[in-house]
């Protein structure tokens, strides 16, 4: 454990070292082996230019305060998240951690390494997550140190008060808990009212591109100590399934309007088969000091398969990345749970979006499915935040990314009611440019974009996503919403 003054901290040199010459994508592993589903799916389900459909009803769109760039692009993939509260935005990409003002002005910024300079780790940081919780008025900050399982170390932040310039308490825990040789990677994190869940995929030494993975895995951790400075207190879950086929991510469904607690769900998808039905839906029961806390597993069967993406076009013949199926963001609303993920839409044959539905989680869950989609564009890296004004009002707004032949990167937002319709989608910002920063056409399009209600203003969230610069580079947007409700 160590303590970071945000402000004051020695300055870094922002070292980032960009291979441009990167080994081909898809020799070997679970790299190749997605990549060759994804061909399979693309085959099966060409582009027709058909549209879908699916309910509008006169729905209008969000309405959009401020937006802006952060600053310069670190690095790919552009991993975003962003918080918010008293007049701060705090986003967060690979490799950085930016704090602006309402306006979008630039405050303090730091490398992700100059922020964990005071744990004196070895090694590349990387795949930031933040969240702002509520009720302490408080930031947890996230993101993984190395990629062996001799460096292998999550740093968890706490800061002490509710401003993100201020201290911090900094904690590096193991990566390698179990002691089996493996490395934590991609940590995936949400509050309940006491506790920070976070889930993780752990690898093998010498994985790439999610070769040599070995299971995905949860920490639950204690929030009061960590702001306060004292030892955690932590429960670590392994071997979810109990040695069947692993699932791969775990993701923590947040509070809707406000969080919840003490119980937790979490979901997680069958995300690198080709194509699949089953949603686990995780619960667990209590608090870190019930002596009766479990976690609980149970499989759910979705209305319609989903798939994983068809690779996304972007103009000039480069092309994105789409990534897995894997479950990207969800909230917790009225006994219902909302979630996102990539998928592939087989009657447009464009990479798309699934938005799904949990209702009567505690008691007898039901899932829905909508695809949303469009005939020309790929959609790609969702998240939801809710933006109702009561309990009952389940009402949210989706944002993403969108690519295709002759339209740059960029990113956009949907809205959702509480009775089932959508708006049509609205673009946030237009791309400057194609993303072209590898010699191979297959460029990373973004592992995961950021959401977060305003929680003393309903209906206002601000929201991280990416696009193209014109430079061929990547840009992060960081935008303020509204509910037109």
């Amino acid at each position: 454990k160590a303590e970071l003054d945000f402000k004051n901290a020695e300055e870094d040199w922002a070292v980032h070292i960009q291979h441009l010459e990167a080994p081909g994508p898809g020799t070997s592993g679970m790299k190749a082996e997605l990549r060759a589903k994804k061909a399979r799916i693309a085959e099966r389900f060409p582009a027709t230019g058909t549209s879908r459909g699916y309910a509008k009803g006169g729905v209008p769109v969000p309405t959009v305060g401020v937006g802006f760039d952060p600053g310069p692009a670190q690095g790919a993939p552009n991993d975003n998240d962003v918080a918010f509260a008293h007049d701060k935005v705090v986003s967060v990409v690979n490799t950085r951690i930016r704090i602006s003002d309402t306006n979008g002005d630039l405050l303090s910024s730091l490398t992700l390494a100059g922020f964990a300079q005071p744990l004196a780790l070895p090694s590349g940081k990387f795949d930031p997550k933040i969240v702002f919780d509520p009720i302490a008025d408080k930031y947890v900050f996230v993101f993984i140190n190395g990629s062996t399982w001799e460096t292998s170390h999550i740093v968890v932040a706490f800061s002490q008060t509710n401003d993100p310039e201020g201290d911090w308490n900094l904690y590096a825990m193991n990566g390698n808990p179990l002691g089996n040789e493996t490395w934590s990677d991609y940590p995936v994190i949400g509050i309940s009212n006491e506790e920070l869940f976070i889930g993780i995929n752990t690898f093998e030494n010498g994985s790439t591109n999610n070769s040599g993975f070995v299971e995905t895995c949860l920490w639950q951790i204690g929030l009061s100590e960590g702001y306060a400075g004292m030892p955690l207190t932590t429960a670590y879950y392994s071997d979810i399934l109990e040695g069947t086929k692993e699932i791969f991510n775990i993701c923590p469904i947040q509070g809707g309007l406000e969080t919840y607690g003490p119980e937790q769900y979490l979901l997680a998808s069958r995300s690198h088969d080709e194509q699949n039905d089953t949603i686990f839906m995780l619960h667990i029961t209590g608090n870190l000091a019930d002596p009766n806390l479990e976690l609980e597993v149970t499989p759910l069967t979705t209305p319609e398969d989903y798939f994983v993406p068809v690779t996304a076009p972007q103009p000039g013949g480069h092309m994105f990345d789409s990534g897995d199926n894997r479950v990207l963001g969800g909230l917790y609303q009225n006994g219902t749970i909302q979630w996102v993920q990539n998928t592939t839409d087989t009657v447009t044959g464009t990479s798309a979006i699934l938005h799904g539905t949990i209702t009567d989680v505690t008691s007898n869950p039901a899932i829905s499915t909508q695809l949303l989609s469009d005939p020309i564009l790929h959609y790609g890296y969702p998240n939801i935040a809710c933006t109702g004004a009561v309990e009952l009002d389940e009402q949210a707004i989706i944002t993403f990314n969108f690519t295709g032949d002759s339209v740059n990167p960029g990113m956009s937002a949907i809205y959702y009611t509480t009775a089932g319709d959508y708006s049509e989608v609205m673009t946030l910002k237009e791309g400057d440019g194609p993303v072209n920063l590898f010699p191979e056409i297959e460029e990373r399009w973004g592992d995961y974009s950021g959401t977060q209600l305003i929680y003393d203003d309903r209906g206002h969230i601000w929201a991280a996503g990416s696009y193209g610069k014109s430079n061929g580079a990547h840009g992060t947007w960081v935008t303020e919403l509204f509910s037109p409700d």
